[in-house]
């Protein structure tokens, strides 16, 4: 019962949460984070590459012209092949020059279409020319695939007079899949003197 004489201050409210659990639920203290280093700003001065890393990035960048040059074949040499094989009798290593859908259009003479023709018609040019040479003028790639090549091709003319024959040629290469060059397109016209290449199968 209350009384006049008790005390006026109030009693003090339970916490059911704290009563349970005591000073666990009192205060938690705030976790503490690593300070954040400060940004770099525009104004500091940059970081320079060492020598050494210099040079290799130089080196790697001098380097690519090399390489792309390095995937085109020499066309000079192909075309020594072509002669010194001719020269010497062997006609299947210079039909093996060439693809084999290839075509070789020689003065006087019809289209020759694929290895086995392009090897009959060079077999009846061989009977009346030796001592070939050709000379490599100039080469244009068309794209990573294609290259055209012209020049001029000097041989003597064994008709019983052995007069010496020039002429103009054009070459188209193709490289295959296997990453081999090979002629598609060769094609030559006579400046001086002209050798027939009919074959058997030609017309008369």
């Amino acid at each position: 019962m209350w009384s006049p004489n008790a005390s006026s201050r109030p009693l003090p409210r339970s916490n059911p949460v704290e009563d349970h659990f005591g000073a666990r639920c009192r205060a938690v203290p705030a976790p503490s984070f690593p300070p954040v280093p400060p940004t770099t700003t525009l104004s500091e001065k940059p970081a320079f590459m060492s020598p050494k890393l210099l040079t290799a990035i130089a080196l790697l960048v001098s380097s690519v012209p090399a390489l792309a040059q390095s995937r085109t074949p020499d066309i000079q040499a192909q075309e020594n092949r072509w002669a010194r094989a001719f020269n010497t009798g062997d006609l299947d290593r210079v039909a093996n020059l060439y693809a084999d859908d290839a075509w070789l259009i020689l003065p006087g003479a019809p289209a020759a279409k694929g290895r086995e023709e392009i090897r009959n018609a060079l077999g009846e040019m061989a009977k009346h020319a030796r001592n070939v040479q050709i000379r490599v003028t100039a080469v244009q790639p068309l794209g990573k695939n294609f290259l055209v090549e012209n020049g001029i091709v000097s041989f003597e003319n064994d008709d019983g007079a052995r007069k010496s024959t020039t002429s103009n040629y054009q070459v188209i290469w193709q490289r295959d899949r296997h990453g081999r060059w090979r002629i598609v397109r060769d094609i030559g016209s006579p400046l001086q003197g002209m050798i027939s290449c009919q074959t058997e199968n030609s017309p008369k």
